[in-house]
Order: C-alpha cells, then sequence, then structure tokens
C-alpha cells in the first residue's frame, strides 16, 4: 500500500515536472513563425524558399531579407534564437552546396546572378552573416568577390557614387547597404580594406553632411543624396538630379526630375508598380547606420548631426498611423529595422528616440495585428508591411522579401 502511495506520488512529481518543462519551453513568436513558414526541411538542414517562385536560383537577394528575420531573433535573444542560429547555418550549407565556387560571386550586372547594385549588396551581406556564424572564410572570399564586382563595374570615376546597374541611369541610395557590406567585412577579416571606400562613398552621399540636398529640392543640378530637410533621396540621376525612379533596367524614357516634388513619399508596392516615391525607409535608415559605424571609427559630430536630422525626416515624412511608412521597396524596408535599432539609435537625443522606439512599436503590433486597412492590396504584390502575412488576408503563397519585411517588425517588438 505504500509502495503505491510512493508511486503515485513520485508519477504526480514526474507529471508537474513534465508540465513545467513544457510550459518553459521557448514560445515562437508571431513574427517569427510567419517567416518560418517559407522554409523547407528540417532547421538544420533546409533553407529559405520563396512561394511566388517556381525557381530559388539566382534569388539570394530575397532569402537575405529571411536571414535578416533571423539573424535579429537571435542576435536580440529572442525565444527562438537558437533555432534562428540553426537555420542560418543550414541556409549557408544549402548556399555553399549549390554554387561551391566563390569565384560564381565574381560577376554581375546584365545577364548575372547579382544584375544591380541591390542585388550584390543584399547577397554579400548575407554571406558575411554566414561567416560571422560558421567562421568558414568562403564566405568572405565569396563577399569580397561580390563587392569588388560592383566597385570595378558601376563605380562613377567622373562624379562619384556607383551606378544602380549597367544603365547607369541613377545611383541609389541601396549603396548604403553596400557600403555597410564594406565596413563589417572589414571588421570580420580584421583588415581596413574598405575604410577608404566607405568613408568617401559616404562623403559623396551627404557631401560630409553639407546642406547639399536644398539646390537639390531647389531645382539646382547637384551629385548628392543628402537632402537639407534631412532625409535621402531614392536616387539622383546622371544630371545630378534627384529622380523618381521609374524604370529599373532601361535609360530610355529617362527617370523623372523629382526636385520639383521633393514630397512625393508614397506606399510601396512591389512590381511592376514601384518607383513612386522620391525616398523610402531602408536608405535613410542605412545611410544613417553608415554613419554611426564611421562615427564608432573616427567620431565626428558630423554623423550624429545628420543621424538625428534623418530620424527627424522619418518620423515627420515616413510615418503613418504611429508607425513606419513603407515607402518606395516593400521588399526592403524593414532590413536595415535591427541595424538601426543596435547602431544608429544610441546617437540619437532623447526626443528622437522616443519617436523612434514609438514608431518601432506601433509598426510591430500593427503588422501581427493585420490592420494595415491602407495596405495597397493589388493582386500581384503585398505592399504595406505585407498585410498578406497576417490577419484574415494572410496568403500562404505571398512573396518571401516583403513577408519577411513584414515579420521583421514583430520580431523586433518582440511578438
Amino acid at each position: 500500500m505504500i509502495r503505491r502511495i510512493v508511486a503515485a506520488l513520485v508519477a504526480a512529481s514526474l507529471a508537474v515536472a513534465c508540465a513545467t518543462a513544457r510550459s518553459s519551453s521557448p514560445s515562437v513568436g508571431k513574427g517569427y513563425q510567419r517567416v518560418t513558414q517559407d522554409w523547407t526541411g528540417s532547421s538544420t538542414s533546409g533553407h529559405f524558399v520563396d512561394p511566388s517562385l517556381s525557381s530559388q536560383s539566382a534569388n539570394l537577394w530575397n532569402h537575405y531579407q529571411g536571414i535578416a528575420v533571423l539573424y535579429a531573433e537571435w542576435k536580440t535573444n529572442q525565444p527562438q534564437a537558437s533555432d534562428a542560429l540553426s537555420r542560418i547555418k543550414a541556409e549557408a550549407a544549402w548556399v555553399k552546396a549549390t554554387w561551391p565556387n566563390a569565384s560564381t560571386w565574381s560577376s554581375c550586372g546584365t545577364g548575372a546572378m547579382l544584375p544591380a547594385l541591390d542585388d550584390v549588396a543584399w547577397t554579400a551581406h548575407a554571406f558575411l552573416v554566414f561567416n560571422e556564424v560558421t567562421g568558414d572564410k568562403f564566405w568572405l572570399t565569396a563577399a569580397k568577390n561580390a563587392i569588388d564586382c560592383s566597385g570595378n563595374r558601376w563605380y562613377d570615376p567622373n562624379w562619384g557614387g556607383l551606378w544602380y546597374n549597367d544603365a547607369k541611369v541613377s545611383k541609389r541610395s541601396y549603396t548604403a547597404e553596400l557600403v555597410f557590406d564594406m565596413l563589417r567585412y572589414d571588421e570580420l577579416a580584421h583588415v581596413s580594406d574598405y575604410l577608404g571606400d566607405a568613408q568617401y562613398t559616404y562623403q559623396w552621399a551627404t557631401t560630409n553632411v553639407a546642406p547639399c540636398g536644398s539646390g537639390v529640392i531647389a531645382g539646382v543640378s547637384s551629385n548628392c543624396l543628402y537632402r537639407s530637410d534631412g532625409g535621402f533621396w531614392d536616387g539622383v540621376g546622371a544630371n545630378g538630379n534627384a529622380v523618381l525612379p521609374t524604370t529599373q533596367t532601361s535609360p530610355t524614357p529617362p527617370p523623372a526630375d523629382a526636385t520639383g516634388t521633393p514630397y512625393q513619399i508614397q506606399l510601396a508596392a512591389t512590381l511592376p508598380s514601384w518607383g513612386w516615391s522620391v525616398t523610402f525607409l531602408e536608405g535613410n535608415m542605412m545611410w544613417s547606420v553608415v554613419a554611426a559605424k564611421l562615427n564608432a571609427i573616427s567620431p565626428n559630430p558630423a554623423f550624429a548631426a545628420q543621424i538625428n536630422a534623418t530620424a527627424a525626416f522619418m518620423a515627420a515624412h515616413e510615418s503613418y498611423q504611429g508607425g513606419f511608412l513603407d515607402d518606395q521597396d516593400a521588399n526592403t524596408d524593414a532590413a536595415a529595422a535591427y541595424f538601426y535599432r543596435t547602431f544608429a539609435e544610441p546617437l540619437l537625443t532623447s526626443a528622437n528616440k522616443t519617436k523612434i522606439d514609438a514608431m518601432y512599436a506601433a509598426t510591430a503590433s500593427g503588422v501581427v495585428a493585420g490592420n494595415w486597412s491602407w495596405d495597397w492590396q493589388l493582386p500581384a504584390s503585398c505592399g504595406v508591411w505585407c498585410n498578406q502575412g497576417f490577419g484574415s488576408s494572410a496568403d500562404p503563397k505571398a512573396p518571401l522579401a516583403p513577408i519577411a519585411n513584414s515579420t521583421m517588425w514583430a520580431v523586433m517588438g518582440g511578438l
């Protein structure tokens, strides 16, 4: 009888222990849960897939958008940090097995797997993340090959900066991501190979934070992305005027001159309806990240001044319903969210930090609630923070990149 009672007590204790263990297991946030729906295989041997594409080849830039979410989950020590790290390693193994030669990434431009500057920037950044988590120097070589190709092919020796693609129609704020790649490569490789290029390109984009933007807004030819109100143009054209990037690949018709419409800042949608906004969130955030990284190397009050002016611009002109406006490019607009909070935000004034933090929180809650009623709702797009990702309009076949950019906010908000 006593033995039966003891056995019953032991069983009860084990049941409580098991229940406690189950209840304390890491939770899965809605953002992380959604982005990992676009994954095939196990967390240790699978990889991302874009359900809107029949082939995953030559689309690593959109895979990076998913990797960025995993990276944020890991670096901020969210509940699924360990799982995120495993998936990053698995993605790296899949990419290396699929393209085993680092020299593959020495080609860019028309007909290559990296046809434009943003393709290079996101893909190289993925390689740098792979190096960080695996320690495999193969990824440093691959990243350097891609970065060097973009500089060799698109650098403008006459006016500075890098052309967006072979059409040489405009120079875009996607350049900031490439500059960040340069600085990150130097950190991981323990060199200073790209420091001079990074400093020069930032100076070109901002004219060393001089009021170059005032000339652009007034319609005066300028070769500067930075505006007098603290924002950055999406791009400048061959003549130096700010442009609406109405075409991605063709020089005809030429991009519209945007100097007369400096606040044409509108909602994004994926192809074929993008190109309607004169600025975009990811560009503004990433130029601030670059400034913060350069400031850490060589402190200068001008960097913090630019970061704060750009924060005020975002709060004033890239805000909607209390959150961030997804303007210009729904495929990348949140990709800088983790880096901005980590590197740029510490240089904000308390007033700007309060505004930006509130916008982070509002965007996260709005995305998860699926209540962005101001989404474009176009059949072929994901629109503003991809309303197809959550709520009643959730679509399991929505493109990976805009889904990842909406879920990034959820992860950053711990939701």
